[in-house]
């Protein structure tokens, strides 16, 4: 059997490069987010204070990256082209991640050091949305062909949903954050904010993973009919 490659190959390695690499990429920082995601928890049992509002700010971000990393898969077998947001901005949305656990296994922050969560928050949000209007403009027509502008149309809405939402949840973390920072390090209702804002986020999150899923099988099976 020749080891060469030829032409008809090579085309099949280029056009599923793109995906084939966000889901390495995805998965490889999927493994490291989940191990300080352990070793956080350790530390946060350990923790002498704020111990509560720690862990309710652990599982937010456990949540947040079980969903980010669904959203990654379901938009992997659109993408044609590994560019920056792949190579990139896909590693520091993970190393954003990785920061949210480490702030909450940290007591170097002193009494309250749990507010900085949401300033963490609010970067990896940021960084979220510099990630899909990247990949937004590095959308092109011309990378699908005629049967399929049905799925370069359907992704192209999802990203800009994906933009708006993100937009949305810079602002009302970085509001958050601002409030929290200003309130005294043991202000009293800070659990019941914090639980009510994790609450929501988490059905939130769920919702639109679950909606992106639906919308990417809708435009498989579109593709396939």
């Amino acid at each position: 059997m020749s080891r060469q490659l030829d032409r008809a190959e090579l085309l099949k390695r280029f056009k599923s490069q793109g995906a084939e690499l966000l889901i390495q990429v995805a998965s490889l920082l999927q493994g490291g987010i989940l191990s300080a995601a352990a070793f956080s928890l350790i530390e946060i049992l350990r923790a002498p204070s704020d111990t509560v509002l720690r862990l309710i700010l652990w599982l937010m971000s456990v949540v947040l990256s079980l969903v980010i990393f669904s959203r990654i898969c379901s938009r992997a077998p659109f993408v044609t082209h590994a560019g920056i947001d792949v190579l990139f901005m896909v590693p520091i949305m993970g190393l954003f991640e990785i920061i949210l656990f480490a702030v909450l296994a940290s007591s170097a922050l002193g009494q309250g050091g749990w507010r900085y969560w949401y300033v963490a928050a609010t970067l990896f949000a940021a960084a979220s949305f510099l990630a899909t209007w990247m990949n937004l403009r590095a959308l092109k027509r011309e990378q699908y062909g005629d049967d399929a502008e049905a799925a370069f149309l359907g992704y192209r809405a999802i990203l800009r949903r994906s933009c708006v939402e993100t937009i949305v949840v810079v602002i009302f973390t970085g509001g958050l954050t601002a409030w929290f920072v200003s309130m005294p390090p043991d202000w009293p209702y800070a659990i019941i904010v914090v639980s009510v804002h994790v609450a929501l986020s988490i059905v939130a999150s769920f919702v639109g993973a679950q909606q992106e899923a639906r919308d990417a099988d809708a435009l498989s099976r579109k593709l396939a009919a």
